[in-house]
Parts: structure tokens; C-alpha cells; sequence
């Protein structure tokens, strides 16, 4: 089995104004909403690990009669605050890889260590979907299907996904009017 490099696309740059033909525009409260709806979805579970921890100590110290010291329970729990802090960095890291381009030929979607790349041609059906706080921050989670499988784009902006669905639709419609 051969070696190869990873193929090298070269995107554009982050389109900001209006929509003019097929490119789809981003503006920077449609950014603030994403940052801080990944922002919190990355807190809750960072955050539902303490009282889970807690209370796995509290149930330890009840089935050991109670003969746990602070020092015994200081130490669990600061490992329970650091793996918590390093799941919200992880998800800030992969925050500030976010990125979505849609160019005459491809939707580009990046986040985190995901990168997709889905011709326009292969998009067989666009469909999205939401959730109670995807609508708090007017977010939607669309999903591409094509002959190869699925592509989940998530979160994008409500504004941006209703453009890049007119784009995809409409393309072919006037392409087999040409």
C-alpha cells in the first residue's frame, strides 16, 4: 500500500455582504451567535461532570462509613475540574477552526479536525433539522446527502442555510433552462 499526501484544496476567503450569485455571505453576528451556541453546548457537559462526581463521592463516602478525609476527596474532585476544563478547551480549539465557504462548485465546511468538501453536483437532497437551542440562537444543523453517504454541517446560521439551500436548488433549475 502506497504513501500518499493529502490533497491540497484551495478555498476562499470568508465572503462578508450580500449574497451576489453563488456566493453566501457570513457576517460577524452570524459568527458571535455560532462561537457562543459552541460555547455553551461545550460548558453543559464540562459542567454536568461535577455534581456527577460529587455525587459518586458522596455515595463512596456513604458505602465506607464515612472515613474519607478532605484530602481523599480534594484530590478526586480536582481531577473531575480539570478533565471538565480540558473537555470545554477542546471544543474552543475546534471553535476557532470554523469555517464555511460555498463556492460556484463546492459547499466547504470546516470544524475542529473535520473537513468536508461536498461538489454541488453530488448534493442529491438538502434537508435540516433543529433543536430547542440551535433555535435560541437562530442556528440550524443541515444535512447534505449525496450518492456517497451523508454530510452534517452544524451549526449554521439560519440566515446562511436558507441561502445555501436556494443556491443548491435553484443552480440546476437554471441550468436546464441554459
Amino acid at each position: 500500500m502506497a504513501l500518499t499526501d493529502p490533497i491540497d484544496i484551495q478555498t476562499p476567503r470568508l465572503i462578508t455582504g450580500e449574497v451576489h450569485g453563488s456566493e453566501i455571505v457570513v457576517h460577524g453576528d452570524d459568527l458571535k451567535r455560532v462561537r457562543l451556541y459552541c460555547r455553551l453546548a461545550a460548558a453543559i457537559p464540562a459542567l454536568a461532570v461535577v455534581p456527577l462526581a460529587l455525587f459518586v463521592i458522596w455515595i463512596s463516602i456513604l458505602l465506607f462509613d464515612g472515613h474519607w478525609d478532605s484530602g481523599q476527596t480534594l484530590v478526586p474532585l480536582a481531577v473531575v475540574l480539570v478533565a471538565a476544563a480540558a473537555c470545554y478547551l477542546r471544543a474552543e480549539l475546534r471553535l476557532r477552526s470554523y469555517r464555511l465557504d460555498l463556492t460556484s462548485d463546492a459547499l466547504i465546511f470546516e470544524y475542529g479536525r473535520t473537513r468536508s468538501y461536498v461538489p454541488r453536483e453530488h448534493i442529491q437532497l438538502f434537508d435540516t433539522e433543529s433543536s430547542i437551542l440551535l433555535r435560541i440562537f437562530r442556528l440550524r444543523r443541515c444535512n447534505l446527502h449525496t450518492g456517497g453517504g451523508m454530510v452534517v454541517v452544524s451549526p449554521v446560521p439560519a440566515r446562511v442555510a436558507s441561502a445555501v439551500e436556494r443556491l443548491i436548488y435553484e443552480q440546476p433549475a437554471m441550468m436546464r433552462a441554459d
